[in-house]
C-alpha cells in the first residue's frame, strides 16, 4: 500500500517527535490561535504568520497506546 503524507487530525498520536522550525509561513493572521494553543511565539509579517522560535521534541512527543487511553 502506498502511504501519502497528510496533516494530523485531532486526537492523532505522534509516532515520532514533531519539530516546528522558525520560518515565515503562508498562513493568514486568523490562524494565530493554533500557534498560541501550542505556546509557539509568532508575529505577523507582511500579512502572514512568522514563527519566531524553533520548537521541537517536547512540542508533541510520541505516546504509547497505553498513555493515549489514559488521555481520553
Amino acid at each position: 500500500m502506498c502511504q501519502v503524507a497528510a496533516p494530523a487530525k485531532a486526537g492523532a498520536i505522534a509516532t515520532v517527535d514533531v519539530t516546528v522550525p522558525a520560518q515565515c509561513t503562508s498562513l493568514g493572521p486568523e490562524k494565530t490561535s493554533f500557534f498560541q494553543a501550542l505556546a509557539i511565539q509568532t508575529k505577523i509579517t507582511k500579512g502572514t504568520i512568522e514563527i519566531l522560535v524553533s520548537r521541537g521534541g517536547n512540542l508533541i512527543s510520541p505516546v504509547s497506546k497505553y498513555d493515549a487511553i489514559a488521555y481520553h
